[in-house]
């Protein structure tokens, strides 16, 4: 934006400004600003679009471009020459070919605000609840039509249609599962499309679907405080519920796997951001008290709530926030700015509740997370949102953050226990079920009693509930009782580690591995288990499918490396002996024997040379077969680690894991959760961190209450910095 003075004096008290347009002179538009009272406006509408370059993504670039032609990149705003970024350019094109708007009050936030003044800026923020809530209605711009714009809403609204077919049918969307070829004949027809549907226009449908706008922070809440919402895309009219649909059809099913194929050639990224419209429907019913009541009794929501804790928006609120980890914000304060307008809704059409909780971006983003953090677990009373804390290694994220606060900059993958609440009833997602034949806490630890604040500094407003709880927090610091159920003694791969062929730590973790599970299964049934979270499981020959195609990998890596052949490099490493060694006692035939895996790669060309054909039939089927697991290990495996305990058991955690660290039970938790002492100085207290949230396969739903029992474990108060 130009450097020159805003065009416009300071805002009064509780005022905003509004937009009118006129028809351009010498091809510059003109704007005019206007200041009004937020309590008394007139009728207005606000517009939600996104900020940047134009909206035309990169694959629909390399198939064609966008039919609108350049448009002026300064307007006249007040009389003064302003400059804007193209993507606002093409929206006020829009606006201004059509005559009528000159007529209404428009609020558009990079020309309504002065983006440079910090305390205008914060001071409208916290305005946002209002400006959307009572405008006439919402006018989202997903940006210029092009020649796919019609093909494309065209197959949106057939598959919305095939999706509420298929919805009223018992088990339906597994039909939608057997599709391989999104362009074949066959498929069209189950899918309910034009059979001349080609994979240039499933490009364009994807294309459409990763607008920026569909995974930019703001407009979820922009989306969520409307009384109704118009949009456009070009000048073609967009039907929500049929996009909403849609959108359910591709994540419900194999679909999202053969998009991915069909745009990039392989898989679609495990972290994607498109098919995002759910959770704007999310959040439009959070800020409706009957929707809202009727969302809470879903398992998905209230799985972050136990007996006993407490309903209130700032539990909303957080849900809300952790399901839209993956969209994107400029500055990552909005990651948790950007609901305070919904947050507010929540709070006083919904729980009555008292909101004085202020967007300030003089914070630093540390500070705001560790107070967002602060408010949900006090509010709440429960360790349960401890859950919300997940990996995030690799990215780069906000430094100095407590271990026991998520760093809401990052994309994760879903936590544990939210995605369990898809998939199993709510009973069997239980950590803190293995305590119940323990002494009772209260009987053995402080209960501290505090006062339910309502305003983002817990400290300062008076008490509206009271309620006891079992931790306590000062600043930083997070004092909480916990209960270790195992101690970590050996790692396992990561997701990426297995993608690489670097398989060697889990392999060893097994050897190491009692070859009977605690629960009486055996170790690779136990292992193969955990990996899906003990649900979906499939048949065995997938899995084997896997470990032969990673052997395949493997070898082809070596040779090209340093010209190892396969049967030496196999040697090398004691694959012949692992396998004879894991599969001596009749264990089930997760891993092929070494007859089976030399017969298969002399049969794909792999034994010699490495020379296989990797577009073969075979290989092609292979990784058709392997695809199938991946589309949930997106959901157990990615950022995470396998380990083994101390007692035998398997699980899952942040691959941060290292071998020392304990796996604690702490109240309300559904999930178990690592920690990892840090080294004190002598005299010190005990200090710990916070890895992750962690699952434990036959444990989730208090298997091991008899066990815990046995083994006399204890409570302990631990500090977790």
């Amino acid at each position: 934006m130009s450097m020159r003075l805003y065009p416009a004096s300071k805002l009064g008290p509780r005022s905003f400004r509004l937009l009118q347009i006129s028809r351009s002179k010498e091809g510059v538009h003109e704007c005019r600003l206007s200041e009004h009272s937020i309590d008394h406006p007139p009728r207005y509408i606000p517009v939600s679009y996104t900020w940047g370059p134009s909206e035309v993504s990169e694959v629909a670039s390399q198939q064609s471009s966008s039919t609108s032609p350049h448009h002026p990149p300064n307007v006249l705003l007040n009389g003064t020459v302003w400059e804007i970024t193209p993507s606002l350019s093409e929206l006020l094109h829009a606006l201004f070919s059509t005559p009528a708007n000159e007529r209404e009050y428009l609020w558009v936030d990079a020309l309504c605000i002065n983006q440079g003044d910090v305390k205008e800026r914060t001071d409208q923020v916290n305005l946002m609840c209002r400006i959307y809530s009572q405008g006439a209605f919402v006018f989202v711009w997903l940006g210029p039509a092009n020649e796919h714009t019609t093909k494309v809403l065209t197959m949106i609204s057939q598959l919305a249609k095939t999706y509420r077919a298929l919805r009223k049918q018992d088990d339906s969307m597994n039909v939608l599962n057997a599709i391989q070829n999104l362009s074949a004949a066959d498929s069209l027809r189950l899918l309910g499309l034009d059979e001349r549907t080609t994979s240039d226009d499933w490009i364009a449908f994807d294309c459409f679907y990763r607008r920026r706008w569909f995974f930019r922070v703001w407009t979820i809440q922009e989306f969520a405080l409307s009384s109704a919402v118009v949009g456009w895309w070009g000048v073609k009219s967009i039907n929500w519920e049929e996009l909403f649909d849609t959108a359910r059809l591709i994540l419900n099913s194999s679909m999202i796997i053969m998009l991915g194929a069909v745009v990039q050639g392989q898989s679609a990224p495990v972290k994607d951001v498109s098919y995002s419209i759910p959770i704007y429907y999310l959040a439009g019913d959070l800020v409706k008290p009957r929707r809202a009541a009727e969302l809470e009794h879903s398992q998905e929501f209230n799985v972050w709530l136990r007996p006993g804790s407490k309903r209130c928006a700032a539990a909303s609120v957080n849900f809300l926030v952790i399901s839209a980890r993956v969209f994107r914000a400029t500055d990552p304060l909005d990651r948790v700015f950007a609901f305070f307008g919904v947050w507010e809704k929540i709070a006083k059409q919904g729980f009555g509740e008292k909101f004085d909780v202020k967007a300030d971006y003089k914070k630093t983003t540390r500070v705001v997370y560790t107070e967002f953090m602060t408010t949900v677990l006090l509010r709440t009373g429960s360790l349960n949102f401890l859950s919300s804390v997940q990996p995030s290694h690799g990215q780069d994220g906000i430094k100095g953050l407590p271990s026991w606060v998520p760093d809401y900059s990052t994309i994760i993958v879903a936590p544990i226990i939210q995605y369990l609440s898809t998939r199993i009833p709510l009973r069997n997602i239980d950590a803190h079920a293995n305590t119940r034949l323990c002494p009772p806490l209260e009987g053995r630890h402080r209960i501290f009693d505090y006062r339910l604040k309502f305003d983002w500094s817990p400290r300062k407003q008076t008490s509206l509930t009271n309620r006891r709880r079992v931790f306590d927090i000062r600043g930083n610091e997070l004092t909480v009782p916990s209960l270790v159920f195992g101690t970590v003694i050996h790692i396992g791969s990561s997701y990426s580690e297995l993608l690489d062929s670097n398989f060697e730590k889990t392999l060893s973790m097994l050897l190491l591995s009692p070859q009977k599970y605690p629960d009486g299964r055996s170790r690779l049934q136990a292992f193969h288990s955990m990996l899906m979270f003990d649900n979906d499981l499939p048949p065995i020959s997938r899995f084997r499918t896997l470990w032969i195609f990673l052997f395949i990998r493997q070898i082809c890596v070596r040779w090209q490396r340093s010209g190892i052949h396969a049967e030496e490099y196999l040697e090398e490493v004691g694959i012949p002996r692992f396998l004879k060694i894991i599969l001596e006692n009749g264990e089930n035939p997760y891993f092929p024997t070494f007859t089976e895996l030399k017969a298969t790669l002399q049969n794909l060309g792999y034994w010699k040379r490495a020379g296989g054909d990797d577009n073969s039939v075979e290989m092609q089927e292979m990784l058709a077969e392997i695809g199938k697991l991946d589309s949930h290990f997106r959901n157990t495996y990615v950022d995470r680690r396998p380990f083994l305990l101390d007692n035998g058991y398997f699980g899952m955690t942040g691959q941060d894991v290292e071998p020392g660290d304990t796996i604690r039970i702490v109240p309300d938790g559904r999930a178990f959760f690592a920690f990892r002492k840090i080294a004190q100085q002598a005299g010190e207290q005990d200090r710990y961190v916070l890895i992750g949230e962690s699952y434990v396969s036959g444990t989730m739903a208090g298997e091991a209450s008899d066990y815990i029992k046995q083994t006399e474990r204890q409570w302990e108060t631990i500090c977790v910095i």
